[in-house]
């Protein structure tokens, strides 16, 4: 779907792309600034800094991964914690969100969770499950069981 409109005598092209495949042919095709789809997506190495990109109440929400402290579920809802102590609550499920941040600092550690590992300033392994501590904030994540070896790898290797 392509629509014209003019505001104050500049013309802004609307591309809307019905899924994420569409999406990345127009986005690959075209030089534009803005494209709104119907469902959460990400514009992988295409931005300079990789973004989620969200839909809420009509709005389009654009968050840098560098950005998020993590993000939590609960039910249907997801909360978006950014590094600058705000969040954003939308309704989806985090396994949605997995598959938008492939390839990206953020990194599954729980069930109801997702971390920056980034952000990570220590983990608590004396507790069940580690507690995660983040930078320049005093909320907390989790890594249970299932993911410990995943954050083991991961800074093994690094």
């Amino acid at each position: 779907m392509f629509s014209t409109i003019n505001t104050n005598g500049k013309k802004i092209n609307i591309i809307h792309a019905e899924n994420e495949e569409d999406a990345e042919k127009i986005f690959n095709k075209t030089k534009i600034n803005l494209l709104l789809i119907t469902e959460p997506f990400i514009f992988s190495n295409k931005i300079e800094h990789t973004k989620l990109i969200l839909k809420k109440s009509g709005e389009i929400i654009s968050i840098n991964f560098k950005d998020i402290l993590f993000i939590e579920s609960n039910k249907h809802k997801f909360i978006i914690n950014k590094t600058n102590n705000t969040s954003i609550a939308l309704y989806g499920s985090i396994s949605g969100i997995m598959e938008k941040i492939k390839n990206s600092c953020l990194v599954r550690c729980h069930r109801s969770y997702i971390v920056n590992i980034e952000e990570i300033s220590t983990i608590d392994t004396s507790s069940d499950p580690w507690i995660i501590h983040f930078n320049n904030s005093n909320k907390i994540s989790y890594i249970s069981r299932t993911y410990r070896n995943i954050f083991l790898d991961i800074f093994n290797n690094n």
